[in-house]
This record gives C-alpha cells, structure tokens and sequence, in this order.
C-alpha cells in the first residue's frame, strides 16, 4: 500500500460514525499509536509566532507530555513548529540538554525516542505530529512511512478547519483534550493587568503553573475568576 492509499485509509477510518463519541483528532491519534511503535502520539496546532496547542493526544503518557511541554514552553513540537523541521531523537537520553526541564521528565515517564513532524501545505504550517517511543532506536523505513501517511492525514484534517488570519484558533481546538478556553482569556488578562504582550503573559501563566506543581487549566480558571493575580 503507498503512502497515498494508506493517507486516504486512514481518513475513511476517522470520519467513519464512531461508537465511543471520539473526535476524528483522536482517532488519528489512537490509530498511529496502534500502527507505529509508539507508546503514545499527539497532533498539535501551530501557527508562525504561536504557541503549539494540544488538539489530540493519546491518554497516559502523550497527554503527561503535552502537559509537561505546554508548561514548560520546550519540548519536540515547540522545537519542531519553531524551527519548520522533522525533530528526531532516537535516543533522548543522549541530548539531556536540548530541553534541560521537560528531558528528565519525560525519561521518568518511560520515553526513549521522540520524533516529531511538522504539518505543512507549501509555505502554510497547522501543526506537528509527535510520537513517542519507550523503547530508544530509529524508525525503519517501513514504521516511517506509516508514520508519513498519518502526518498527511493529520495535515488533511486539521486543513478541514484552519485557523482565521485574525489568528484566532480553529474550530477543531474545540475537542474534549482542547485547552481550556480559561488558558486565552487569562492570558488575556494577565496581559492587560500587566501591560505586557500575550507571549510574556503566557509565560508568566506557565511560569506560575510550573512552579506550584499545577495544571495551566486550573491556574487560569483562578485567574479568570479573580482569585488570583499573577504579578
């Protein structure tokens, strides 16, 4: 089977009515877990300039990943929608340094081998497909090209419902692993509180997140009912 015929399998597959109520988004995921070697895999959307947002992931260990690299701020789908690249890490262990907080992490988590691959159509980019691996070794030639037909997949569905020139986010965004809509507005307002942009709002909310060991979802819930304000 080419890459093309597996693409437009895997398509047929997602949209197809789904008994468990699951998002096509989490289906891809669920799928390209089960067809590559992975212990778990996401779909994130992107844009120049934004901060990669979690759309899909699989339940366990890519969802603590997201978790970790959204509060962080590093991580392979930060470093592969910053830098437009495949990220390939088939032995994380070795480059401890590349992300100093979310490496050690994600070692005790039982991750070995990230690899993680940017959506793209010509010069527009939607998002990356990351998977990861708890054992530490390459994809072989036939793993990579399943893992291809599901980045042209990932990269069909998220073309489905793409972000508005406006920048604000996509209708997919709105599934059940979405970020909280709480995440925006108090960044929102943590911008407008401190006269700061929205980048260094954001950081400031991962910052706080971080270091009380707390969801960002939780501590923008706090903040946008008042009963916090980050300084």
């Amino acid at each position: 089977m080419s890459i093309e015929q597996h693409t437009a399998r895997i398509l047929r597959d997602i949209h197809a009515p789904s008994p468990e109520g699951d998002s096509s988004a989490q289906r891809l995921v669920n799928a390209c877990a089960i067809e590559t070697p992975a212990t778990g895999t996401s779909l994130t959307w992107s844009s120049p300039g934004a901060v990669p947002l979690t759309v899909a992931a699989t339940a366990g260990v890519a969802a603590a990943m997201e978790q970790l690299s959204f509060t962080l701020g590093e991580g392979p789908q930060v470093s592969c929608a910053a830098t437009d690249r495949i990220i390939f890490r088939p032995y994380l262990a070795d480059g401890a340094g590349e992300w100093a907080g979310l490496t050690p992490e994600a070692l005790r988590l039982g991750v070995r081998a990230v690899f993680a691959f940017p959506l793209r159509l010509g010069a527009i980019s939607l998002g990356v497909l990351t998977i990861y691996q708890d054992a530490a070794g390459a994809l072989t030639e036939p793993q990579l090209g399943v893992a291809l037909a599901y980045v042209a997949a990932a990269t069909a569905l998220l073309l489905q419902a793409p972000g508005n020139d406006d920048g604000s986010l996509p209708p997919v965004l709105e599934d059940p692993f979405a970020l909280q809509a709480e995440v925006h507005q108090a960044t929102g307002m943590i911008a407008a509180q401190q006269g700061i942009d929205l980048g260094s709002a954001l950081s400031l909310l991962r910052a706080h997140a971080y270091t009380h060991s707390e969801p960002v979802s939780k501590i923008a819930r706090d903040v946008v009912t008042l009963t916090l304000r980050i300084s």
